[in-house]
């Protein structure tokens, strides 16, 4: 289904129109909610966004998941659009934070990427921060989620939740004792803690993706197509688990455990079989001490883990593929155990009160990663040329070992200082932390300064200066090669982020807008190399990466009607570029007077000049691009990039009925064309792509997604019972893969069009499993 853009502007500007027109009539008619204190210390309100369990069901298409929520917020995207992990102002994933009730989560998602470890029954709140996080908050560049458990269990209660993608079950049990009989000798109970406990599993969805994928595939056509996938399995379950008990008005003890397991297996006809296997287990320990002038919670926490890969390869034209000009083989086995502990301790100390607050925490975490692998899985190869003049043979081999272990010690702690003086807010404060490996240390001061008028206008301004340790960092992929975590050359790499907001309530209506400028550098790239002293080297802290723009957002919040209108609206410019900052490479990754580099260098020849290859690497068949960027000192769009993005969600809710739509009109995110092919061996197939030198400069047409879903709900004394249906992605076009640019055939060579085949995409790399990006989806769920 093809819409001009004119008739998407008059979508977005219709439902401008209705989202105003309907929310400023709802007002008038009903009345409006009172005001609710709390007693929770103020957050920071710049570059955060915050979302209550309940909004999180009710975003459409979520199916009750934060990850799929969050992305309702402008600035906020995931990997691969419909599911992947966050990207906030299109900065890159493994920069970010995640945290709940403050101990770190190192693998938020699933790995198919759909779902969130953490089911949104536990969740009371989720605040994200897009930069300029405060300074609490350390080892994350580009942004924070923190979620906060729910702690209101006053009565036995749970939930059952069944749909086309998971299943889930929980529970929740107060821990009640009993009180003194009073002056009429009644016996009454009070409750002193809780136990909340859950799970789900998506055993049902890949039962229907496969049943739905062969009914639109038969084998015949597969077949036809050639080494199209025969077999798809992927499944995953998770639990969480909470208990608090008050030891008295002032001292409590709290426990939480979340863990995750995932299973997927891939089989193509005549190919390949793979195998991947990841779970972990996160747990912590926290003893709390409220007094009214001081306040401290010690916290223990530990988070092991196993990730698994098995490759299994038939062909060789898939090795060529997956080598990529059989520089990096890759069949066999790895396993991979990145575990890492710690304890920290944070306190609160009301100086003045309700004016003056002095904050700190010190926290002291210990990594171990232990890696073990079977044939090439345990291999890197890296082949060094030695020829030069003289004409000695190249192909020195360099590769790691099969197995591993690593030790990262870190410290890490901060002071804080926060003053309010009527509508007036200051923070100031630094934080500092500490790598053994690298005998490295860094201090960042951070703060913010917010006023808040009678007229419910706010203005707030925050900014500072951040640090990372890549060694210890547990969003990098440390499963695929275990030498950037032992990486003690590596230096930390560091931030800098401000931003600007203004804010305005009316009524039941949020509207704000932000400014914002993020500067990242010294990022570790991955750059091979031989150090001064001959040791092997990995990378380089060479890369940049920049960040700036605005954000606008509407917010309308449902009323007491019977009749209720809600929603959100956001727009986001985003300009994000990438720098690698590589030099040319130290070594020939290929025997200079093979047909490869010959056929190459006369691509590149007849295309920019005899003279091109003595400036430039080529870079094309290097499995990662970046280990011979050409485009290493020129600043050019960032990988996640996405400049313009509108995002809307409107619903109604009318006694039992709830109706509602998500719509989102994008640009898609860079990629990097293919100009022409080179002939492998002379003579015939199989090809090479020929890469466009000027990377990420190609983009498709703007893009567009539509979710709709619909409610209906049975209220009773003790919960009530749910019924919801909907499509993601409906205007996807049904029986075509939606991967953006299909990959490269090496058997024929470049035909614009076809070889690689280019269309309009909706996404970047995938979309949701089920009709090739249309999703619909049945649930129904019960609470008691």
């Amino acid at each position: 289904m093809r819409c001009s853009l004119f008739v998407y502007l008059f979508i977005i500007i219709l439902s401008i129109c209705l989202f105003s027109a309907m929310g400023l009539a709802e007002t008038d008619s009903y009345n409006k909610p009172g005001i609710i204190i709390r007693g929770e210390r103020p957050k920071q309100m710049v570059s955060r966004r915050s979302m209550t369990a309940t909004e999180i069901e009710e975003t459409t298409a979520s199916l009750g998941d934060p990850m799929s929520a969050l992305t309702i917020f402008p600035g906020i995207e995931r990997t691969t659009g419909l599911t992947g992990n966050l990207v906030f102002r299109g900065l890159r994933p493994e920069h970010n934070r995640y945290y709940i009730d403050s101990m770190p989560v190192p693998y938020p998602v699933h790995f198919n990427g759909e779902h969130m470890v953490l089911s949104t029954r536990i969740i009371k709140c989720v605040d994200v921060y897009s930069s300029a996080f405060p300074v609490q908050y350390g080892g994350a560049l580009a942004g924070v989620v923190e979620i906060t458990t729910d702690d209101d269990v006053t009565k036995f209660g749970g939930s059952i939740d069944v749909n086309m993608i998971s299943n889930s079950l929980f529970f929740r049990v107060p821990i009640a004792r009993r009180l003194p009989p009073d002056e009429n000798g009644d016996f009454k109970k009070a409750t002193n803690g809780y136990i909340m406990f859950g799970g789900r599993y998506n055993g049902l969805k890949y039962i229907l993706d496969s049943m739905i994928y062969q009914a639109l595939h038969p084998k015949e056509k597969r077949q036809e197509a050639g080494n199209y996938m025969s077999d798809y399995k992927l499944e995953y379950w998770d639990y969480q688990i909470k208990a608090h008990y008050a030891l008295d008005k002032k001292n409590s003890v709290s426990v939480i455990g979340i863990g995750a397991g995932d299973n997927e297996f891939r089989s193509i006809d005549n190919d390949r079989d793979e195998r991947k296997l990841q779970m972990f287990h996160n747990q912590g320990l926290y003893y709390n001490y409220r007094g009214d002038r001081f306040k401290n919670r010690l916290l223990l926490y530990n988070s092991w883990s196993d990730r698994r890969l098995y490759k299994k390869t038939i062909t060789f034209m898939y090795l060529f593929e997956l080598t990529n000009a059989c520089m990096r083989t890759y069949f066999g086995s790895k396993k991979s155990n990145p575990n890492m502990a710690g304890v920290k301790n944070a306190f609160e100390v009301d100086l003045i009160k309700h004016h003056a607050q002095l904050r700190g925490e010190i926290e002291y975490r210990y990594t171990y990663y232990d890696f073990h692998g079977k044939n090439d899985a345990g291999y890197n190869y890296i082949f060094i040329d030695t020829s030069g003049s003289t004409g000695t043979p190249y192909g020195i081999q360099i590769h790691y070992p099969y197995s591993i272990h690593i030790n990262n010690h870190s410290l890490g702690g901060y002071l804080d200082n926060r003053i309010t003086w009527g509508g007036l807010e200051v923070t100031a404060g630094a934080r500092f932390d500490y790598l053994k490996r690298s005998n490295m240390a860094t201090i960042d001061p951070r703060g913010s300064m917010t006023y808040r008028f009678d007229s419910g206008t706010t203005l707030a301004i925050a900014g500072g200066m951040f640090a990372s340790f890549f060694q210890d960092n547990p969003e990098a992929l440390f499963d695929e090669d275990p030498q950037y975590a032992r990486a003690h050359y590596a230096k930390p790499e560091r931030a800098a982020h401000a931003a600007v907001s203004l804010e305005q309530k009316i009524d039941l209506f949020t509207l704000s807008i932000e400014v914002f400028y993020s500067y990242l550098r010294d990022l570790f790239e991955t750059y091979p190399h031989m150090g001064r002293n001959g040791s092997f080297r990995i990378g380089l802290n060479r890369g940049r990466l920049r960040s700036y723009g605005l954000e606008f957002l509407a917010r309308k919040e449902k009323s007491g009607g019977p009749i209720t209108w809600f929603g959100w609206l956001g727009y986001s410019l985003t300009f994000s570029q990438e720098r690698s900052g590589l030099f040319l490479p130290a070594f020939v990754l290929l025997d200079p007077s093979s047909p490869l580099v010959i056929g190459s260098l006369g691509m590149i020849g007849s295309l920019y000049g005899n003279d091109y290859y003595n400036e430039n690497m080529y870079w094309w068949y290097v499995h990662n691009i970046h280990i011979a960027d050409i485009s290493g000192f020129r600043w050019i769009n960032a990988e996640y990039e996405r400049r313009h993005s509108l995002k809307i969600m409107l619903g109604m809710a009318c006694k039992r009925h709830t109706v509602s739509a998500r719509f989102q009109l994008y640009s898609t995110f860079p990629h990097t064309t293919i100009l022409a092919s080179c002939d492998l061996f002379g003579g015939g197939s199989p090809y090479i792509p020929v890469y466009n030198p000027k990377r990420n400069t190609g983009h498709f047409p703007v893009n567009h997604r539509l979710d709709i879903q619909y409610d209906y709900k049975w209220e009773y004394d003790r919960g009530y019972v749910r019924l919801y249906l909907g499509v993601i992605d409906l205007l996807a076009p049904v029986n075509n893969t939606v991967n953006g640019y299909k990959e490269f055939n090496p058997l024929i060579p470049y035909i614009p069009g076809k070889n690689p085949e280019k269309f309009v995409s909706h996404e970047k790399d995938g979309s949701y499993s089920g009709l090739d990006g249309v999703a619909p989806y049945l649930g129904c769920e019960i609470t008691f």
